[in-house]
């Protein structure tokens, strides 16, 4: 019960403050609150959100429900097909550096090799989603599979130390595992214990969310399009997490994920 009124405040805490602390105009902005769609208490949070803005007397910055269930439909904001196609595509690439950046950093000889790498790639990417209405190619698997093999080898040929290191691996709820304020600063910390620590890629979230498609219409008769989509979508996104393997696989320092469909049989 704590835990879940932390995560709360937490993730409502830092769009009041943001709203609240001078660096945005609150009449030209809107939130975007993702909920899961089913019993899960985020689900719930948008609720508390707009209670808090209409207390705060910010009631009318809107708040728009972003779930795999959907778009709220009088939120005024449209999601096109091109616009969730660059959000997955987006997930890929951050994927592929967070996991290039995890492996790299802590046996880099020479100091903020790795981060100017990562800056570097994170220039490189936002200029090709910016250069036409495709990206300039960014979101076709012909540039996909070049862009990610390109990053393997950059990272690769960051020169490296021979160091024995103890492996951590964080895993857990979403929020408190990617955010540094909910996990009190973790990386960080581990940074100083001589630790090589991996976390797993955001894509397998949005994988087990398509997934769930299928159990859904298979055991409480859910809908026939619901499921049609997730196999469509869990298609999509296995064929991409794919590349990242066939990027990572000429480089045997990297460690390659297993694949969300070795994970589904192991769960099973």
């Amino acid at each position: 019960g704590e835990g879940i009124e932390l995560l709360a405040i937490c993730t409502i805490g830092q769009q009041l403050y943001a709203l609240t602390c001078g660096d945005y105009d609150p009449h030209k902005c809107a939130l975007i609150q993702f909920q899961t769609g089913g019993g899960c208490r985020a689900s719930n949070y948008i609720m508390l959100l707009r209670k808090a803005l209409n207390n705060m007397g910010l009631g009318y910055v809107p708040v728009i429900s972003l779930s795999f269930k959907g778009l709220e439909r009088y939120s005024g904001f449209r999601v096109t097909p091109l616009m969730i196609l660059q959000g997955l595509s987006s997930l890929v690439y951050g994927d592929m550096l967070l996991l290039l950046k995890n492996q790299t950093a802590p046996y880099e000889a020479h100091p903020n090799d790795t981060r100017k790498t990562v800056e570097r790639w994170i220039a490189e990417l936002s200029r090709q989603f910016r250069s036409g209405p495709f990206g300039g190619g960014v979101l076709t698997s012909r540039v996909m599979r070049k862009n990610l093999r390109a990053m393997a080898a950059d990272f690769h040929a960051i020169p490296k130390k021979n160091r024995e290191l103890t492996k951590v691996g964080i895993v857990g709820e979403i929020y408190v595992k990617y955010s540094s304020f909910g996990n009190n600063g973790l990386e960080k910390f581990l940074d100083t214990q001589d630790c090589e620590y991996m976390v797993p890629g955001v894509l397998g979230f949005f994988q087990f969310g398509f997934a769930n498609g299928e159990m859904d219409y298979r055991d409480y008769g859910g809908s026939r399009w619901n499921l049609l989509g997730g196999r469509l979508a869990e298609k999509w996104t296995d064929h991409r997490e794919a590349y990242i393997a066939e990027a990572l696989r000429p480089y045997p320092e990297f460690v390659v994920p297993h694949s969300f469909e070795k994970i589904k049989t192991l769960a099973d």
